[in-house]
């Protein structure tokens, strides 16, 4: 195996998933004296696996976790008047784009007659 520190980064990461029995690496599992898993197998779930984000939340320290969640509402707060604020939007675009219309209809109707002025 080559030197981690000289190889780049997709480098070294195929090495470590050939060495972790990634998939893919069918060798490394029948290395072992296992036979590869099939996909009927169920796989347990390892023990090196992400945290939901819940229990992240929850091991942060009491004064930190209760800026999270506040946070959390303002943000599902701002969220809200977001969502509103692009309904009127959307009302008011579709009403200017009604009066809009004959002037766009009239400027189309001049630029379409200037094409046979000399």
């Amino acid at each position: 195996m080559a030197d981690p520190e000289k190889q780049g980064p997709a480098e070294s990461l195929a090495e470590v998933e050939v060495m972790e029995g990634a998939p893919g690496s069918e060798d490394a599992a029948t290395a072992k004296g296992g036979a590869a898993p099939t996909a009927e197998e169920p796989q347990a779930p390892a023990e090196n696996a992400p945290k939901p984000k819940n229990d992240f939340i929850e091991s942060l320290p009491n004064p930190v976790k209760c800026r999270v969640l506040e946070l959390k509402k303002l943000q599902k707060h701002c969220d809200k008047i977001e969502a509103n604020f692009n309904k009127e939007f959307q009302a008011l675009e579709k009403k200017y784009n009604e009066i809009y219309k004959p002037l766009l209809a009239k400027i189309q109707e001049l630029t379409g007659e200037m094409k046979g002025c000399p």
